[in-house]
């Protein structure tokens, strides 16, 4: 296994372009990634991953507006100098 200093330093090396340098960057970025994700939303519609996009921005949306209700109703304090 490689850490990312090693796989770094290869990459930037003159023989950057060789083929196994590259499959162990991919290799090193893909163990952090969950596919089952990527899986579901492929097999959605494209008008389905539309309608969750803005389900999540009505969410982003709805949270931004909380925060500012609470914001405005918490009393102002004095700092001290």
């Amino acid at each position: 296994m490689h850490d990312a200093r090693d796989v770094e330093a290869r990459t930037t090396s003159p023989d950057a372009g060789d083929h196994d340098s590259m499959q162990d960057v991919i290799a090193l970025y893909r163990r952090d990634i969950d596919m089952t994700l990527i899986r579901e939303r492929l097999a959605m519609s494209v008008g389905e991953r539309f309608a969750a996009h803005e389900r999540a921005l009505d969410l982003v949306l709805e949270l931004r507006r909380a925060g500012q209700a609470m914001r405005d109703a918490a009393p102002v304090r004095e700092t001290a100098p």
